[in-house]
């Protein structure tokens, strides 16, 4: 049996971002509980309240057509980012203004100074998230391709909107409630933000990411930094 067509602007099969492999022996060596999951539609999930010392910073390439920032970033950025965050870097987020906005696939950092040019950097001001992790049956289930998000990730924002934030609504701010958009505010100017996800792959077989939902408890002044490629001469593009 032949195997099935790929998806004209499927992310690149060299993309496949895995814990790294001091990690994985720390967590064999402290005997890692099993997580028991729960299911919902397509997925296999569990929640969990994180915590983090410094607000989450993301930096990345900016949207391309058919999500050609992703290629674009494993081969021409993944390397040279400063202050890749670890154990999970690939990571990316969508954001909204009046006038501005983008969505840019990179990695989680722990500045968003001295950037490659090129890359958009991302305070969002938010220490405290509600986690959902979840898995899928296969890579392309997880992640879909240019013609948008696999079913895994359709399911998991689903469920987010429609079970988990109708109940903890009281513990989001909204800078569009009707879009379920989370506000970050950056410097002066109110942000939408209307996603925030970071890859937890595992294994080949049951891929994972997780979908980071801002809390407002401890939340900051964020900060945006456009690192904008330059043109000949100096000139910013």
């Amino acid at each position: 049996m032949s195997e099935p067509a790929k998806k004209p602007g499927q992310v690149p099969e060299s993309y496949q971002p895995q814990k790294p492999e001091m990690m994985r022996a720390l967590e064999a060596a402290q005997g890692q509980t099993a997580i028991e999951y729960q299911r919902y539609k397509s997925i296999d999930f569990y929640l969990e309240r994180v915590s983090f010392p410094e607000t989450l910073k993301i930096a990345g390439v900016p949207w391309q057509e058919g999500f050609g920032n992703i290629g674009d970033y494993h081969q021409n950025y993944k390397d040279k980012m400063p202050g890749k965050y670890e154990p999970y870097a690939d990571a990316e987020i969508s954001f909204f203004a009046k006038k501005y906005g983008n969505y840019i696939f990179g990695c989680r950092v722990t500045s968003i100074d001295n950037l490659p040019s090129g890359v958009i950097g991302i305070d969002t001001g938010y220490r405290d998230f509600e986690v959902l992790t979840f898995r899928a049956a296969d890579f392309f289930a997880l992640v879909g391709g240019a013609d948008g998000p696999g079913e895994a990730m359709k399911d998991a924002g689903e469920y987010t909107k429609e079970v988990w934030l109708p109940a903890h609504q009281d513990e989001v701010e909204f800078y569009n409630a009707d879009k379920m958009w989370f506000k970050m505010k950056m410097g002066r100017e109110d942000f939408g933000c209307g996603g925030i996800g970071i890859y937890r792959n595992t294994s080949e077989e049951n891929p994972e990411m997780c979908h980071f939902i801002p809390l407002k408890a401890k939340r900051e002044p964020g900060r945006l930094n456009k690192n904008k490629k330059k043109k000949r001469g100096g000139e910013n593009a």
